[in-house]
């Protein structure tokens, strides 16, 4: 169970959770990372790629997995180092 203060998604509660990437990481992305100039200077009204990582893998037809997603979120609000979003796409491997 998470703090009642904690403002993040966890795999207990949620389900899924973002994925933290640092420069330098191995992780494969779809796009490039942004610096962390462009990162922290995020504001209302930007769009930023998240990665979204997922409890349980989803299994296509043809038996791919994929327990992780790509998606672009609209910056809503930002304070306390803490960024919040909206998906502006319907994720392509979970329905919401």
């Amino acid at each position: 169970m998470k703090p009642p203060d904690y403002p993040y998604a966890t795999f207990e509660e949620d389900g899924f959770q973002l994925a933290v990437v640092e420069q330098g990481s191995s992780r494969v992305l779809s796009a490039p990372l942004a610096s962390d100039e462009e990162r922290f200077a995020a504001k209302p009204g930007d769009t930023v790629k998240l990665v979204f990582e997922y409890l349980e893998a989803m299994r296509l037809p043809d038996g791919r997995e994929f327990g992780t997603e790509h998606m672009w979120v609209k910056v809503t609000d930002y304070g306390d180092g803490c960024l919040s979003g909206a998906s502006i796409v319907r994720p392509s491997i979970r329905s919401c």
